[in-house]
């Protein structure tokens, strides 16, 4: 995927672990808006959010 698209500073992909890290706080400043689909604390926990996108 790194090679195919050209990320924004803030999407952090990490393969080995299967893993997309957004620094959500950056988000905000360029229009982006979130909103939590789940939050579950349990275990290892598992949290899912929509992504807004400016029209």
């Amino acid at each position: 995927m790194k090679k195919s698209y050209k990320l924004p500073k803030w999407v952090q992909l990490v393969p080995k672990k299967k893993l997309i890290k957004l620094d959500i706080n950056h988000m905000t400043k360029h229009g982006l808006n979130y909103r939590a689909k789940t939050i579950d604390m349990s275990g290892k926990g598992k949290f899912a959010f929509d992504i807004i996108l400016p029209q």
